[in-house]
């Protein structure tokens, strides 16, 4: 046992591998996107019924909203898990919790047993008749109608299963207050015991799905140990109180669910939906879960884009390429002229060179002959003549 700072406070969180408890240490907060949209619909004042509270994640999330005036009623049957959720809520920043070790049911019996319903999940009980295997803990059964609690706004309920019983063991209370009510929803029977009861209360049905993973956790993690899980509820809103809320529900976009068709499509959008519950069904064992999921659509379609994308890519590399080789086939067409433009002014170029290389030769036996007779005795002779003066008269 530890103590973690969380984002409602200090909390006392157990050392064992358990789906809640890990996401405490993890990320200091457990269905934190589920706890924003019920805060929604929870005002400062308001008195809550918190049924199936487990170490008390959601009933200290309620606590703060409902603040000093208002009352946190936590149910849990659990002795190991409501001697935690009694710590903490002596940790809260309001005296505001009340502490309930009994589960609400359809009627008031002490024949009932809590068992954990998996390994790794200990918020995961239930409540059976069968107490020969003697694996469980004792429980004891109330119905809210039987407790006397006064005015009641909200209800949450996470009872595996035992949601439909809770609505039973609390329509006085329920038609009295007309409360808001979520409760958790896990397979399509019992979604359907809760919508038909809804309908004869006159209760309009939303759905809520919820990330498991918060990206904006409180402690910042960026690793997400749940993968696609996310949780799933149904919204109960008596229509007396429904116009109050349309705009929030609008704002939400949360589904109407009003047939068992609408609850099935609501809970295909459930990844773990197939392996916890339909895989474990008769049918799932026999045949196995050959089932196109919205999920699997959803990545068809995403795959089908990219590879129409890498098709068009292909496309447009290829037209560029073929741009790029004709680009290049002109160029080496230019280079080729231009290498033979430079090999024929190469041989003019030395053609001319030998050319000058000859007449400077000539000319230079013609400056030397020149220089020859200029040395000569005749030469210099011939100059002395030419440039002596003439006698007038003379014949010479």
């Amino acid at each position: 046992m530890s103590i973690i700072h969380c984002r409602y406070g200090d909390f006392f969180v157990p050392a064992e591998d358990d789906l809640i408890l890990n996401s405490m240490r993890q990320y200091g907060e457990w269905a934190q996107i589920e706890i924003d949209v019920l805060s929604r619909f929870i005002q400062s004042g308001d008195r809550v019924v918190d049924a199936g509270a487990f170490i008390g994640t959601h009933s200290r999330a309620f606590s703060k909203m409902v603040g000093k005036e208002g009352m946190i009623y936590a149910f849990e049957p659990n002795r190991k898990a409501s001697d935690i959720l009694l710590r903490n809520a002596e940790l809260a920043d309001y005296s505001n919790i009340r502490i309930l070790e009994v589960a609400l049911g359809k009627q008031a019996t002490t024949a009932l047993q809590w068992q954990c319903r998996e390994e790794g999940n200990l918020g995961g009980g239930y409540l059976t008749e069968d107490i020969a295997d003697g694996l469980g803990i004792p429980a004891v059964v109330e119905r809210l109608d039987d407790l006397d609690l006064g005015k009641i706004d909200f209800i949450k309920a996470d009872l595996e299963g035992m949601e439909h019983s809770m609505l039973i063991g609390s329509e006085k209370t329920i038609l009295s207050f007309q409360p808001i009510i979520f409760l958790e929803l896990n397979t399509l029977q019992a979604g359907i015991q809760i919508l038909d009861w809804a309908t004869s209360k006159d209760y309009w049905v939303y759905g809520l799905l919820s990330d498991a993973f918060n990206p904006n956790n409180f402690n910042g993690q960026s690793q997400n140990i749940y993968g696609k899980a996310r949780e799933c509820g149904l919204l109960l809103i008596h229509e007396r109180k429904l116009e109050a809320e349309l705009e929030k529900l609008s704002t939400l976009g949360m589904p109407v669910i009003d047939s068992a068709d609408s609850l099935a499509i609501f809970l295909l959008h459930k990844p773990q939906y197939f392996y916890e519950v339909l895989g474990k069904t008769l049918v799932g064992k026999s045949f196995g879960l050959g089932i196109y999921t919205p999920e699997q659509h959803a990545l068809t379609m995403q795959m089908a884009e990219q590879l129409e994308r890498t098709e068009m890519a292909k496309s447009v590399a290829e037209e560029l390429a073929y741009e790029r080789l004709a680009e290049i086939m002109r160029l080496q067409t230019q280079l080729a002229a231009t290498e033979a433009a430079k090999a024929y002014a190469e041989t003019l170029a030395i053609d001319r060179l030998e050319e000058l290389e000859q007449l400077h030769g000539q000319l230079a036996q013609i400056n030397d002959q020149l220089d020859t007779i200029r040395s000569s005795t005749g030469y210099k002779l011939l100059k002395i003549i030419r440039l002596a003066p003439r006698r007038r008269g003379s014949n010479v």
